[in-house]
């Protein structure tokens, strides 16, 4: 950058003012001190030189664009360096002292402050290759970031790609790697649960992180996978259940002599007893004129429809267990052929089972004998007061042998009362503070169910919101429940609303089921969509949390 000397040229000055234009040249670009650029500057020694700035000049060179400001520079360094040039030869200083410069001065200054272009020309294009060097470095750092969590997703889907699930699977495997899957595991003594003792292993060699993996808890707490610490106790319940079935296998089944009741005497107590609680069965005379209204086409509600189809269901339950009880008293008197269906019959009843020959023709259920016959009063008792005394303000989904149907049947109402296509309809849920179904509302639009249970969380009646939940509490009823029907389009809008959980509804605990030809699920019944105050539903997921229709005991 220094130029060879001539007659005639103070070009010691000029080496000095170069180099003082090009350190504020440098500063103006905001570049960090660590940069070549900036370490280049300090080879022109500006401690003899330092040329004044006044305000104007300031200005001029911070309110300016990038390309502006490097002309400014240029221009404002060429009018400096005229004064101290004229300055030098004693001559006057003024706006055009550059101009009134001899020939031979001017031209020598012109070539300097030419080559001064040309280097800033090259500081620039450095400062952005730096900046673009940055720019690759964070976004290299970015992607490393989101490529831990995609790697989780990806997996979740590819796990289940070539197997036969639902997205119901493909969620629950996705919310339980993105907690293995995701920034913090690249942090030393990031925590992979509540429990202080999961935590990832400190960057260092094999055997490390071997130890540390031996200085895990023998026994994993139900926390370490997302689970509340209830799920020790639904394990428990399920290990006694199966340990008790084993020993009611095992059991002999004549009773020890010197006391009690014999086995048949129990059963035929146990059958007798029955008989006499066995429900009528119901009769379409019996109908209130809303149960089964017509429509303005000659045809009945599609709600009607689907009470007839349940009662005709309910209606051969009915009889099969009427029928079966007298039958199987008479068969323990002797009267007729104990056959390999009765005997089955006999020791589901010592056993508290459902007898195969009622579950052929009943709805899905865990219960114990004592609670299904309990419960299969209960859902006649409703279905007969739906038959006599018109639809009920709130459905007892759980009731139904296909609860599905009801679903469909509701949108059906909504369709043909706005004229809107079936498939364009989608359910929406709003939760109510009413605790009894008989005192609800009526919705103008829609349908209120109720009878739910809610397992793997809590429930706050007042806020309407999902919670954690309490300590040995394993199931929470929900309160009255409004399923509105809403087009697609606002249900794309309401979805999006922050904290709704999209929870499963189950016919019974097992959450499983086949796939029936009908094309539903025997087991799965649709999504509710529950609201809570966790921004992250995955903890939800985690938690295992679902709706069923009924409980075990």
């Amino acid at each position: 950058m220094y130029l060879e000397s001539q007659p005639g040229v103070p070009w010691i000055t000029l080496n000095y003012i170069i180099a003082e234009a090009m350190g504020r040249f440098r500063s103006q670009q905001s570049r960090p001190r660590h940069h070549p650029c900036c370490q280049a500057a300090s080879v022109f020694d500006m401690s003899a030189f330092t040329p004044s700035m006044t305000p104007a000049d300031v200005v001029l060179l911070t309110a300016k664009g990038e390309q502006d400001r490097m002309n400014s520079i240029t221009r404002l360094c060429m009018e400096r360096c005229a004064d101290t040039l004229r300055r030098d030869e004693a001559l006057p200083v003024g706006q055009d002292s550059h101009e009134r410069l001899p020939e031979k001065t001017r031209r020598c200054l012109d070539v300097c402050f030419q080559k001064f272009c040309d280097t800033a020309d090259l500081v620039a294009a450095e400062k952005q290759a730096w900046e673009g060097q940055q720019l690759r470095l964070a976004q290299r750092q970015a992607m490393a970031t989101t490529a831990v969590g995609g790697l989780g997703n990806s997996l979740g889907q590819g796990l289940f790609r070539n197997c036969r699930c639902d997205g119901i699977d493909v969620r629950l495997i996705s919310a339980f790697l993105k907690r293995y899957f995701n920034e913090g595991v690249l942090q030393d003594g990031y925590k992979l649960s509540p429990l202080d003792a999961y935590t990832c292993p400190n960057e260092g060699s094999l055997d490390e992180v071997r130890e540390h993996v031996r200085s895990l808890p023998f026994d994993e707490d139900p926390q370490v996978f997302g689970l509340h610490p209830n799920a020790q106790i639904t394990a428990q319940t399920e290990e006694a259940r199966k340990f008790l079935g084993i020993i009611l296998s095992v059991q002999p089944r004549i009773a020890a002599a010197g006391g009690g009741k014999r086995p048949e005497e129990l059963v035929a107590e146990m059958a007798e007893a029955f008989l006499g609680r066995v429900p009528s069965t119901m009769l379409r005379k019996h109908a209130h004129p809303e149960t089964y209204k017509k429509t303005a086409d000659g045809g009945i509600v599609s709600l009607g429809v689907f009470h007839g189809q349940e009662m005709d269901r309910f209606n051969v339950l009915i009889n099969r267990v009427q029928s079966t009880l007298v039958t199987l008293g008479k068969a323990i008197k002797g009267f007729v052929v104990m056959s390999a269906q009765l005997e089955d019959m006999y020791n589901c009843f010592l056993s508290q089972q459902l007898p195969p020959l009622w579950g052929e023709v009943s709805y899905p259920c865990l219960k114990p004998l004592n609670s299904w016959f309990s419960d299969f009063e209960e859902r006649i008792d409703f279905m007969a007061r739906w038959l006599k005394m018109g639809p009920p303000s709130s459905y007892w989904v759980p009731c139904f042998y296909f609860p599905q149907g009801f679903m469909t049947c509701s949108k059906q109402v909504h369709a043909r009362k706005t004229k809107i296509p079936i498939d364009a309809l989608v359910f929406w849920q709003e939760m109510t503070n009413c605790t009894e179904p008989r005192l609800a509302d009526p919705p103008a639009d829609g349908v209120n169910v109720h009878g739910l249970f809610l397992q793997g969380a809590g429930w706050d009646v007042p806020s309407k919101k999902m919670v954690e939940s309490e300590k040995a509490v394993l199931f929470k009823e929900l309160p009255v429940i409004w399923v509105q029907v809403v087009e697609e389009a606002t249900f794309q809008k309401v979805s999006t609303e922050p904290g709704r959980y999209t929870c499963p509804l189950y016919k019974t605990s097992l959450r499983k089921g086949t796939l029936a030809t009908t094309g539903h699920s025997t087991n799965f019944v649709c999504y509710f969509r529950l609201p809570s105050n966790e921004e992250d539903q995955g903890h939800w997921v985690r938690r295992g949390v679902a709706l069923l229709c009924m409980l075990d005991d």
